[in-house]
């Protein structure tokens, strides 16, 4: 059995592994070992590459799709299905976030801006 197991993205592991040790615990670790290299290294990361940091969003987003799908099939193996009707809540008040933080406050770049600083680099001209 692997970091990511197909046993969670089935719905065949108890909710506690999933939300616990692969939600709050891994993600947390995440961070403090972000700060550890950042320290240590003197990487930062708010400065990578666009390669480095494209490398880093794909790492993110598969995790993020991995944990809330198995979040959602992984909600009702529990004793209370209150808990598993609160994880399902906390699911979809999730996506709504991140499509919020998305789409509202300018994560995803303008594709007008995109497209002029292309004809620009490329020194293409409107007509």
């Amino acid at each position: 059995m692997g970091f990511i197991s197909r046993s969670f993205w089935y719905g065949d592991e108890i909710l506690w592994k999933i939300f616990w040790v692969y939600g709050v615990f891994a993600i947390f670790m995440a961070k403090v070992a972000a700060i550890v290299i950042r320290l240590i290294s003197g990487i930062d990361f708010d400065n990578l590459t666009s390669g480095q940091a494209q490398n880093l969003l794909w790492f993110q987003a598969f995790y993020l799709f991995w944990l809330l799908g198995s979040l959602w099939r992984c909600a009702f193996n529990v004793e209370n299905s209150f808990w598993g009707y609160l994880t399902r809540t906390l699911v979809v008040l999730f996506i709504i976030f991140l499509g919020m933080l998305v789409f509202m406050h300018g994560a995803v770049p303008d594709p007008f801006k995109m497209l002029t600083k292309w004809m620009n680099y490329a020194q293409i001209r409107w007509r």
